[in-house]
């Protein structure tokens, strides 16, 4: 998962998964690879939370560099190869309580705000990292202002 928040996304499939293994037998294994987190408090907290994933990377501005500061190593690791990438972007610029968000309405198109940066930086870490699978997560607020955005990167099949 990229952005921290978005590992809920991998709880809730576990309990997911659960219920179609006991309703229907399904079997799927889901292994959760790394996080993002550039707050070290709360890549701890995430770490405690999740003790079974390997690599907590600092930024993620850098997952397209394969080779990222992380947390739970003390130092750098490669990013691993994933089929499935889950991620938000920072919603902050455009956030209702961000008095000062109609100055980056086009957030998003400009890469501007934290908005703008973590946008682009994640669509650079699909084009290189180049997950099977994508999933969004963020707020509505962000839907409203992706038109004119170049959406190509999340809208191919591997």
């Amino acid at each position: 998962t990229v952005f921290s928040g978005c590992e809920i996304f991998y709880d809730v499939l576990q309990c997911v998964l659960k219920v179609w293994r006991l309703e229907f037998g399904a079997h799927l294994d889901v292994e959760l690879l790394f996080m993002c987190e550039q707050d070290e408090q709360k890549a701890q907290q995430l770490m405690e939370w999740h003790p079974h994933v390997k690599y907590c990377f600092r930024y993620v501005e850098e997952l397209s560099n394969l080779r990222v500061e992380c947390w739970r190593v003390g130092g750098q690791a490669i990013v691993p190869k994933v089929d499935w990438l889950v991620g938000g972007w920072s919603c902050k610029s455009l956030s209702k309580m961000n008095t000062k968000r109609g100055r980056h309405a086009c957030a998003v198109q400009k890469g501007e705000g934290t908005t703008g940066a973590t946008w682009q930086a994640l669509e650079v870490a699909i084009r290189e990292l180049r997950p099977r699978l994508f999933t969004r997560e963020n707020v509505v607020e962000l839907a409203h202002r992706l038109e004119g955005a170049d959406l190509s990167v999340v809208a191919y099949v591997v």
